[in-house]
């Protein structure tokens, strides 16, 4: 199975090996995306070294699933497995205990944030749309377009404020998380479809 090798901090190096840290986290740089190619898609391992020297600790991960975070400027690697540690002190647990279980994340509490203006405009199927219009939690998947993927990217870590439209109709969604998985696929959108009903679109930028 191929290896890629990278530098971590000892304290979640800790976190990886008593499994309370499941994602490891890169900036989505082509320096990354580069070494992304070169290992190849998942399952894949990850060689993570506490420190530029190969006489220091160590772990050998699986890593499953590799996805870009668009609004987070991330890449994030899912492990699902510590396949091997290497000079390992089980003291240092002591000194870096298990991170907390991440609480429920409800996205209605976006809605007392100030909501950013519309500039993002996604053409959707009829089906999906009827899916979709009713205010709440959604997560859908669109087909990947380059076009959509410079609008996203270029929005920042803050919630994205999407028109969802088809036809003469549209809806507002507050999207909350937008991945790419690594090595082709889909986007993978969690929004927050937003009250107050459809209304006429007439826009002419629709991305399809």
């Amino acid at each position: 199975m191929n290896t890629m090798t990278a530098n971590i901090q000892r304290e979640w190096l800790a976190r990886i090996i008593d499994r309370s840290k499941t994602i490891e986290y890169r900036d989505a740089s082509d320096y990354w995306f580069n070494r992304l190619d070169r290992v190849g898609p998942p399952p894949f391992h990850l060689r993570l070294i506490n420190g530029m020297r190969p006489d220091l600790p160590e772990a050998t991960v699986l890593v499953d699933k590799v996805e870009t975070d668009l609004l987070l400027g991330v890449l994030r690697f899912s492990i699902t497995e510590v396949v091997s540690t290497l000079r390992w002190d089980a003291k240092w647990h002591e000194k870096y205990p298990p991170l907390p279980a991440d609480l429920p994340f409800d996205p209605n509490t976006l809605l007392d944030q100030k909501l950013p203006s519309t500039s993002v405009v996604i053409e959707v199927s009829p089906s999906l749309f009827a899916a979709l219009r009713a205010p709440g939690e959604h997560q859908f998947n669109f087909p990947l377009d380059e076009k959509l993927v410079a609008q996203l990217s270029g929005q920042g870590p803050d919630p994205v404020l999407l028109k969802l439209s088809t036809s003469f109709t549209s809806v507002e969604a507050l999207a909350y998380e937008i991945s790419i998985p690594s090595f082709g696929g889909p986007f993978s959108f969690s929004v927050l479809t937003l009250p107050g009903g459809d209304e006429a679109s007439n826009t002419g930028c629709a991305v399809a």
